[in-house]
């Protein structure tokens, strides 16, 4: 509440209605991805590629190009009471802005780039718009989960991590909102196979964190997968990783 009401700099938030038109992980995936990747794994124990709606692959699809022509914005204030519920207002001159599709792109071509970024195929970037040139910076980030039920998580992983071969983006650390046990060794499971397997993971601790005690795909792929964390327990405090990794950088 306290960041999103306090942070100076732009925030872009990408909506439930956004993602849920963006049906990606079908039989299309399903041909492309190694049956050895905790990916196709995810999505096979999910629904067996019978599609899914794509909330943060959109995240990370607009964090790879916003001038992609894609998407479009609106521009206004996302206002989060104390209770962490939260409401939007249209505003001309707000701080914050809520991302929209282009009108004339159709969702479905949508969902065909994000399953070309799941499957790591990056070519139909348009050379000329893509963010990064040779002497382009990397975007810092830290990758914050909930890394529960739904396995559009796991495909958002491994796209960040394929923008970091590129040099892209460069990750700084992987967070997680679950307190579900095998959070947090599935997302070290995607940054042991996507060789880091040394990045930072933080979950939550005190018994705070999201929980649904339903997943259908955590529990398997942590035992199928080489990683370090055997459980949420193992990893450090999400806030202290938080603090030590802001701290050291500058704003």
């Amino acid at each position: 509440v306290y960041c999103v009401n306090h942070w100076e700099k732009e925030v872009v938030f990408c909506g439930w209605e956004a993602g849920n038109q963006v049906i990606t992980g079908g039989e299309w995936l399903k041909n492309r991805l190694e049956p050895k990747h905790p990916v196709y794994r995810a999505y096979e124990l999910y629904n067996n590629f019978a599609g899914r709606p794509s909330w943060d692959q959109l995240a990370v699809l607009y964090l790879l190009n916003p001038d992609l022509q894609l998407f479009s914005s609106i521009r206004g204030n996302c206002l989060v009471a104390p209770d962490g519920s939260n409401r939007w207002e249209n505003h001309a001159q707000g701080k914050h802005s809520y991302l929209t599709f282009n009108p004339t792109i159709e969702p479905v071509y949508i969902s065909y780039c994000t399953d070309k970024l799941m499957a790591g195929d990056m070519d139909f970037l348009d050379k000329k718009t893509a963010r990064v040139a040779a002497e382009t910076v990397p975007v810092k980030l830290i990758f914050d989960t909930d890394m529960l039920t739904d396995c559009d998580d796991a495909a958002a992983m491994a796209i960040l991590h394929k923008l970091a071969d590129l040099g892209e983006v460069e990750i700084l650390a992987t967070m997680v909102t679950s307190k579900y046990p095998m959070s947090g060794p599935v997302v070290d499971v995607i940054n042991t196979f996507c060789g880091r397997p040394d990045m930072p993971v933080g979950t939550p601790k005190n018994g705070t964190g999201v929980f649904n005690p339903n997943s259908v795909f955590l529990d398997k792929v942590a035992a199928e997968f080489p990683h370090r964390l055997q459980s949420n327990d193992d990893a450090p405090d999400a806030v202290e990783l938080y603090r030590k990794i802001l701290s050291a950088h500058p704003d």
